[in-house]
């Protein structure tokens, strides 16, 4: 019944076994785990495989959709149509950008070093960044 796809209190429910009992024998170390693994990992790659053929048998239809969508650049699908065809047919970026070491890469870094050239500002001014603005 499991196998079926029925919770174990459905299970509980008609065999009249208690549901923790039946959970018992499906966890590791029970009677039916290792038939239970067999059996998921079999459901998968069958679905794995029925999904693959879903999509290929689909395939131009969905890339046409893809196209037609992309062919509104203003519109956020538009867009996201884009990205998609271009991450297919030229492939994700693998990398990330690599950036000068002059340019911020998160808000902490940005905030940092704006601190950074105000203090080195101030000391070559001679001013003290800690004061009132009033002269000592």
């Amino acid at each position: 019944m499991r196998f079926l796809g029925q919770t174990f209190d459905q299970i509980a429910e008609k065999t009249g076994y208690n549901s923790s009992y039946l959970r018992q024998l499906f966890m590791e170390g029970g009677k039916l785990y290792q038939p239970w693994q067999e059996f998921n990992a079999k459901a998968r790659e069958s679905s794995i495989d029925e999904a693959y053929t879903i999509m290929f048998g689909k395939l131009p239809d969905i890339v046409r959709t893809l196209a037609n969508t992309a062919s509104m650049p203003f519109e956020m699908s538009g867009v996201a149509a884009g990205k998609t065809l271009m991450e297919y047919s030229l492939g994700k970026p693998v990398e990330r950008v690599v950036l000068n070491a002059n340019v911020a890469v998160t808000t902490s870094d940005l905030v940092k070093r704006v601190v950074l050239r105000r203090k080195q500002n101030d000391d070559a001014a001679g001013r003290n960044p800690n004061s009132d603005g009033v002269a000592e």
